[in-house]
């Protein structure tokens, strides 16, 4: 599956506004809750396999979905 590069830069936006708005928060959170909304939309679903497909994650779709095979 391929990450579409417009979702990586709607989630960098995303990210700076939320630092914005969220300024005790940390950036590296605020990131990942950037990539896990983008990855719900992408996804079209709320099933934890299928938004994991979508997160622009270094890594094979095996090792980011191996939690939910066991």
């Amino acid at each position: 599956m391929t990450i579409r590069t417009t979702a990586l830069l709607h989630a960098d936006t995303l990210t700076v506004y939320l630092k914005l708005k969220l300024p005790h928060h940390r950036i590296d959170a605020l990131c990942s809750v950037s990539e896990v909304l983008f990855g719900i939309i992408q996804a079209e679903s709320t099933v934890h396999l299928k938004i994991a497909l979508n997160i622009p994650r270094a890594g094979s779709p095996e090792s980011k979905t191996e939690l939910w095979h066991e």
